[in-house]
């Protein structure tokens, strides 16, 4: 998504009062992140030390509130850099408050992801070839995470349409609908020829992160990757629905554009699966899950409406353009990727 981030003051109090009825901290100043989404961070300095609270905009089940902690837990074993999730004051590493879900990381320091530098790109693409050689075997069952976007169009008819449609009708004007729903419906209609839910879950399956982008990652002042934030999509699922969205955000030209670097998107698909190349049904399936993410669920646009509704209209015309561009902006990509790595 598009529009700057940054770090502004704040005084909530909701946020204080998590920190120290959950957690047992005295926070002595706090700054609320400011960027579009369902989800809010804030940045909080205690004597304690520095800390990135977060509260969930979507809803996670227990059985995957479980998953997260051992699929991270056993990330970080790996070599990924995540940091762990802080236990509150009754041991629950997430805290209940006001019918919010809440969870506490200590913050790292560092310079963000810069869109166009082939050494970032590098560095990611490592980064996810090792959480996709991650041993998954004993993690406990995570039920559904939060996020079941490929998963509700994969599944669902044209009808799920109508359904967009309520949602949307919900909270925005009727033009608004009228103006995004051919886009969205001829991205649903040419993804669905090409992938369905039986091939999908055919594909090779990894723990993956779910929401690999430029803003989820942090470097250090030597250009590693220090930290990989934002597991709220952790999961077993093809690998491919990581590298997709990597070849996306990763590649793209600038913050909130749908144009990409085509080298730099060959490159994400090649080296992020070099410990085991991509088969060209994966390669095949990158470009109908990005055109199936630019659908935006009904679920997604009611927890949107509610927790962000400023965003709302912004995110719905964005994903539209979204919709109607990545076919042709990472077709050529994806075929490039499969040359090299068919020699």
């Amino acid at each position: 998504m598009s529009a700057e981030v940054y770090w502004k003051v704040s005084t909530d109090r909701t946020a204080r009062e998590v920190a120290h009825t959950g957690y047992g901290l005295r926070v002595e100043t706090q700054e609320r992140l400011v960027r579009r989404g369902v989800n809010a961070v804030w940045r909080l300095h205690t004597s304690e030390g520095v800390f990135a609270l977060k509260r969930f905009g979507r809803h996670a089940v227990p059985d995957w509130l479980e998953f997260q902690q051992a699929a991270t837990a056993r990330a970080a074993a790996h070599g990924v850099p995540v940091q762990p999730l802080v236990e509150a004051v009754d041991h629950a590493t997430t805290v209940e408050y006001q019918g919010s879900q809440w969870q506490l990381r200590p913050y790292v320091a560092g310079r963000g992801y810069i869109d166009g530098y082939a050494e970032d790109l590098a560095r990611a693409a490592d980064c996810a070839a090792m959480l996709h050689t991650t041993r998954c075997e004993g993690l406990p069952a995570g039920g559904h995470n939060p996020t079941q976007d490929m998963e509700y169009w994969l599944t669902a008819d044209e009808t799920g349409m109508e359904e967009l449609a309520d949602a949307v009708l919900a909270s925005s004007p009727g033009e608004l609908w009228e103006a995004v729903r051919p886009a969205y419906l001829d991205a649903f209609r040419r993804a669905r020829a090409e992938l369905d839910d039986p091939l999908y879950r055919s594909l090779p399956q990894t723990l993956t992160h779910g929401e690999i982008a430029g803003s989820n990652l942090v470097f250090d002042e030597a250009g590693h990757i220090s930290s990989v934030l934002d597991w709220d999509a952790v999961d077993i699922r093809p690998r491919v629905y990581d590298l997709a969205r990597a070849a996306l955000f990763l590649a793209r030209k600038g913050r909130g554009s749908f144009m990409v670097h085509p080298e730099l998107a060959t490159e994400l698909l090649v080296r992020g699966t070099a410990p085991r190349p991509a088969e060209p049904r994966e390669l095949a399936a990158v470009v109908p899950i990005l055109e199936l993410y630019c659908v935006p669920t009904p679920q997604y646009v009611a927890q949107l409406g509610c927790h962000s509704p400023d965003t709302l209209q912004w995110y719905l015309g964005w994903a539209a353009e979204g919709a109607s561009m990545v076919r042709t902006t990472l077709a050529p990509a994806v075929a490039a990727a499969a040359s090299r790595i068919g020699r």
